[in-house]
């Protein structure tokens, strides 16, 4: 995990998850995250995924009250 930590550090601010058995990046392009994940080196994988301020779970709970 530190050695992709270090490695995304090169591409923008870069974070462990709360467990840390994740780490991820925020972009302000989308097509900038697409070319950082292509470049992961070696047998890493990632995604790329839009960020949220509110849980779709806890909007809909909030619906049904």
């Amino acid at each position: 995990v530190a050695k992709l930590l270090q490695w995304l550090l090169h591409y923008a601010p870069s974070r462990m998850t709360g467990t840390g058995a994740c780490v991820f990046a925020t972009f302000s392009d989308p097509d900038q995250a697409k070319a950082v994940q292509q470049a992961l080196p070696g047998n890493w994988h990632g995604f790329v995924a839009k960020g949220v301020n509110t849980s779709p779970l806890q909007l809909k709970l909030q619906e049904m009250s």
